[in-house]
């Protein structure tokens, strides 16, 4: 299965209704006055930034001097939170990543694509040392996984196209939200079902640059800011979609949604995930947080 699939998955997807993505209908009510958004890079004033008029926009991360990330164009614009742990007082960083979180996460991801990919199955395990790629097997505690139905690039180089295919993408070692804490730096992932006895992988806490938070405070240079709690089960979507949806954070530079849209012939949309931190509320720099007009908004730069 591979692009044998796809075609097949494309002539059956035709008579599906017209895909509209999630993320170009966000609305926020204006009477939640507290809102403030996070600054994309290109809004941060040590990046150049200036309100105007007329209003003059910075330069991402990337074309910033002493900027060491080798990818030059695909940087998701995160944002580190300084969590403070209710309990005990101490600033935090990572959180254990609670099953019905992670359940909840896939849940998102069909959700934001109607439920139109396959859950997909295992037919491979690989590792990368020093950028290349080994096959290795499932008890490997570092390894990641291969999910049929797939695609290729021009490389031949595998695309994910299955839902468990884009999680393991999306949270692997390398990519920010679990940042050395995943799967395939042997911590346990239930949904992947992966190093079941090892430690509960965990989750950095961040945002994506243009995307809200609901201000609770300030705590010095800080602004208080309203969460999911990490730290309880996760309550069911339909009731995060119709009473806290400005909790679930959009990012574009996270791609790995986008291919399997534009191969079934939908407009691609965005990797949505939620804003979690311990006790349900965070902390980030005031200085970082920009207001805009509420309504009907968009989390990416220049829309």
């Amino acid at each position: 299965m591979g692009q044998s699939t796809l075609k097949l998955r494309i002539q059956i997807g035709s008579a599906e209704p017209r895909f509209v993505p999630k993320d170009k209908n966000l609305y926020i009510d204006p009477a939640m006055s507290d809102v403030l958004f996070v600054r994309h890079d290109q809004e941060r004033l040590e990046h150049g930034y200036q309100a105007g008029p007329p209003e003059k926009m910075g330069l991402p991360r990337q074309r910033v001097g002493g900027f060491e990330q080798p990818n030059k164009s695909g940087i998701p614009q995160t944002q580190n939170l300084e969590g403070r742990d209710p309990f005990t007082g101490r600033d935090y960083e990572f959180t254990a990543w609670l099953k019905s979180w992670q359940e909840r996460q896939l849940e998102l991801m069909r959700w934001a694509t109607d439920d139109r990919f396959e859950m997909g199955e295992p037919f491979a395990y690989y590792k990368i040392i020093a950028g290349k790629e080994y096959a290795t097997t499932k008890d490997d505690p570092f390894a990641r996984t291969k999910y049929k139905p797939f695609l290729t690039d021009e490389n031949g180089k595998y695309v994910p196209f299955s839902y468990l295919g884009f999680f393991d993408d999306a949270f692997c070692d390398h990519v920010a939200l679990s940042d050395k804490h995943a799967f395939d730096n042997g911590f346990r992932v239930e949904v992947l079902d992966r190093n079941m006895n090892s430690k509960q992988a965990e989750l950095k806490s961040l945002v994506f640059g243009g995307n809200p938070v609901n201000t609770l405070g300030r705590d010095g240079q800080y602004t208080l800011f309203e969460t999911f709690d990490m730290l309880q089960d996760a309550p069911p979507l339909d009731w995060i979609l119709k009473n806290k949806s400005y909790l679930i954070s959009w990012a574009t530079c996270t791609d790995v949604i986008k291919p399997a849209c534009r191969a079934l012939g939908m407009d691609p949309v965005g990797f949505p995930h939620f804003v979690l931190a311990r006790g349900g509320v965070s902390r980030v720099l005031t200085s970082r947080l920009i207001k805009k007009p509420l309504g009907k908004w968009v989390p990416y730069v220049g829309q």
